[in-house]
């Protein structure tokens, strides 16, 4: 009867250097890499102003759109609803934003920096 341990395989060494070279070549690699880098940089610079990339996207729309919608943010940024919902109760609450009647559709609120908004944008 052969030993149990003569059949098996000899274990593999480690490797010493890893070969990236196959992932170096791919786009969507690189493209997540750098992605992932400059959003590094993004949360430590907003940190101080406590500030997510969402948070900033729905700043900067506002900025540049006043009176937008809730329902324009959505469908621009990709955002569900009920997550839009809190995110604009939260900046509120930070009296970044304010809400006013939509000028034409009394159903709809339009959104509008607030001083301080206008404010933390510009210094962002």
């Amino acid at each position: 009867m052969p030993n149990a341990t003569s059949s098996k395989k000899p274990a593999v060494a480690a490797v010493e250097d890893v070969d990236t070279s196959y992932l170096d070549g791919l786009i969507g690699y690189n493209a997540r890499r750098a992605a992932l880098a400059v959003i590094g940089v993004f949360l430590e610079r907003m940190a101080v102003y406590d500030l997510r990339p969402v948070d900033f996207s729905v700043l900067s729309l506002i900025a540049h759109n006043p009176g937008i919608t809730s329902r324009q943010l959505c469908g621009t940024l990709g955002i569900l609803p009920p997550n839009l919902v809190g995110m604009i109760n939260a900046l509120a609450g930070r009296n970044l934003i304010l809400r006013q009647p939509h000028p034409t559709d009394g159903r709809a609120t339009g959104l509008h920096l607030t001083d301080s908004g206008a404010r933390l944008m510009r210094e962002a």
